[in-house]
């Protein structure tokens, strides 16, 4: 079975939850959701993490050094 089926449903889920996270300003938000069009490893670690401060800080520094 090929993990290339799920990849739409993982970007998905980030996805949903990233654009749901208030403690992210809009344009931050908008900047993790074309992360997330072009990176599923950033999609599953994001996922990965249960810790919102943790899942924030992971996300924010992913942006950071993100070539956008």
């Amino acid at each position: 079975v090929s993990t290339d089926l799920a990849t739409p449903t993982r970007r998905a889920r980030a996805v949903k939850r990233v654009v749901s996270d208030k403690s992210l300003s809009t344009p931050s938000r908008v900047k993790a959701t074309v992360l997330f069009s072009r990176d599923i490893a950033v999609c599953d670690t994001y996922l990965a993490i249960d810790d919102p401060d943790v899942r924030k800080a992971f996300l924010d520094g992913v942006m950071a050094h993100a070539n956008m």
